[in-house]
């Protein structure tokens, strides 16, 4: 399974918790070859998932990967970096699944203005990312993140739908374990951010 499976399958989760959307638009920030794609659909059943990456051999991934798939024709790739995010679509679901640890610290402002210009009032806003001090010896890692600083940035705008801790245990391929945050926070109606 895909080590970061569990996260998308947790967000999920708390994505059904609070006002119910049907259909739901999603969109998938720094989504990569779309490992993600198949956990959203399964348990969200999403009118349309916007994968966004910065990375265009990766959005080739997405496409390469699931093209033959049945609900291909639901997915909408998009080459953009996540600092320059200024769509006039609104979402009902965004999801920024291990992304945030690798901007700068002094673009977080930025960075959270442009989720919540890009969710729609009483939309989800599900985030996961890395907490161990190990973290940042990944050297694509720019920050190290805390639970304190995503409540401080989401919480007046946002209530709060749950949140958890996940460990993974390491394999072949990862030597070490990870400990992560996720949190899933609805945006509250009449919040206007300009």
């Amino acid at each position: 399974m895909y080590w970061k499976a569990s996260r998308y399958i947790i967000l999920s989760g708390f994505a059904q918790s609070g006002t119910h959307i049907d259909s739901p638009k999603v969109i998938d920030c720094a989504c990569g070859k779309g490992r993600g794609f198949p956990y959203i659909i399964k348990s969200l059943r999403p009118s349309i998932i916007v994968g966004v990456d910065n990375d265009k051999g990766q959005l080739s991934g997405a496409t390469n990967t699931y093209l033959n798939r049945r609900w291909f024709h639901r997915i909408q790739l998009i080459r953009k970096d996540i600092l320059k995010l200024r769509s006039k679509e609104k979402f009902d679901m965004f999801f920024c699944c291990e992304t945030l640890e690798h901007l700068e610290k002094k673009s977080n402002k930025k960075v959270v203005e442009a989720i919540l210009n890009a969710v729609k009032p009483g939309g989800k806003i599900l985030i996961s990312f890395p907490i161990n001090e190990r973290s940042i010896e990944n050297p694509e890692h720019k920050q190290l993140l805390t639970e304190e600083e995503i409540f401080d940035h989401f919480g007046k705008q946002c209530i709060l739908l749950g949140k958890a801790y996940h460990m993974t245990e390491p394999t072949n391929k990862k030597k070490r374990d990870d400990c992560s945050f996720m949190v899933g926070f609805e945006k509250r109606k009449g919040v206007v951010i300009l």
